[in-house]
């Protein structure tokens, strides 16, 4: 029998040994975050063509799995944030701003976990872009209120025994809406919910054909769930934990006077135009002017002096603004902070006080090391339940 002498004996099992290194090796997907294995040349999960793989060395470390000393050293690709962004702006040109927020929001919340020691601007684009979707998503047309949507305008006059008369004036549109019948406005918060449900549910499906999963309400590729820390699992959801429930985290409501319009009828004249009628005067020289007015072809109207005659006025609520602060939320836009864990979403594991290790100087099986577990009064949200 031949005996392969010791050195090359050696040399033999360091061949075997870098043969199923190479084998356990795995590439990313920087479209789908699917793990490849290192000699895939386009993913097995959704085909796209992978990239050279020089970079595969620093991507394979990037996603190493959590050491078990709880020291965590892996932080999500920034090339999976910088997808979300992508979609979301393709999803910006098509109209469909809902989801896009959504993805967006995603982002943002995928951001907080990517490597901290690479500054980048991408949460100030993110944010804005936000913002962006929020008031496409608030600015809407309304029925005006004035006119019920007919577009005329009614005026109030009087007859000859000074009796008021409501009548159409010809010609001239509605004071508030011009004569179109709308008006722009703030969307309330039922006209908002069906909106927002049914883009919900469209990103989900989206989300789920991306074989994408759930930690808490962010979205991560399947294959890197497993890899995130509890600190990490905590920051997710604390980022997109459900919104307060009276602004649906748009911290401003609609004006509930002016019903977001902005504007309402004149409480003086009542959108008339006219100075109200003073009961107690009743001398000759007001007969005779109600008179006039009545005998005019125009019909005079009086300057209402609080609308300047227009009819309408600035919401004494919103000033014009269109919004007021939620009373909720107080403007922020989110539930109240979990006492328990202080918003943190995380905890010191009781099991060993915070150390990660027992007394035997053993990793603890239940922070497998990090010494923090998720907060069971808030579910790692963050906020009360």
């Amino acid at each position: 029998m031949f005996i392969v002498p010791k050195p090359w004996r050696l040399i033999a099992a360091g061949l075997v040994v870098c043969a199923f290194s190479a084998l356990a090796a795995v590439f990313v997907c920087p479209q789908c975050g699917y793990e490849n294995p290192d000699d895939a040349v386009t993913c097995l999960h959704c085909g796209a063509t992978l990239p050279p793989h020089a970079a595969t060395t620093e991507t394979v470390k990037q996603t190493a799995p959590i050491p078990a000393t709880g020291d965590n050293r892996w932080y999500m690709p920034a090339n999976i944030v910088e997808k979300e962004m992508k979609l979301a702006q393709d999803y910006v040109k098509t109209g469909d701003v809902a989801v896009a927020r959504l993805f967006f929001k995603n982002a943002m919340a995928l951001d907080l976990i990517t490597d901290p020691s690479v500054e980048t601007k991408r949460a100030e684009t993110i944010l804005k872009a936000i913002e962006d979707c929020n008031t496409r998503l608030c600015q809407v047309t309304g029925k005006c209120p004035v006119c019920k949507g007919t577009g005329d305008r009614t005026v109030q006059s009087v007859d000859m025994q000074g009796n008021p008369i409501l009548k159409n004036v010809i010609g001239k549109g509605c004071v508030m809406c011009n004569g179109r019948g709308y008006v722009n406005k703030f969307a309330n918060q039922d006209e908002l919910k069906p909106v927002l449900g049914t883009g919900a549910q469209r990103y989900k499906m989206i989300q789920e054909g991306r074989k994408y999963v759930t930690v808490g309400g962010a979205w991560v590729p399947m294959a890197l769930e497993e890899k995130l820390s509890v600190k990490q699992t905590a920051m997710l959801k604390v980022a997109t934990a459900t919104p307060c429930d009276n602004c649906l985290s748009f911290c401003t409501v609609a004006c509930p006077t002016c019903n977001g319009v902005g504007k309402v009828k004149c409480p003086t004249c009542k959108g008339t135009g006219l100075a109200p009628k003073d009961k107690k005067s009743d001398s000759n020289k007001d007969k005779k002017e109600k008179k006039e007015i009545g005998d005019s072809i125009q019909g005079s109207l009086a300057k209402c002096l609080v609308c300047n005659g227009t009819g309408v006025i600035s919401c004494d609520k919103c000033q014009g603004g269109q919004t007021i602060m939620c009373p909720r939320c107080n403007g922020t836009g989110e539930r109240p902070a979990c006492k328990a864990c202080d918003g943190k979403g995380w905890v010191p594991c009781k099991k060993c006080f915070g150390s990660g290790k027992l007394k035997d100087n053993s990793i603890c099986p239940i922070c497998r090391g990090e010494g923090v577990t998720l907060c069971t009064a808030c579910d790692g949200e963050g906020k009360k339940l």
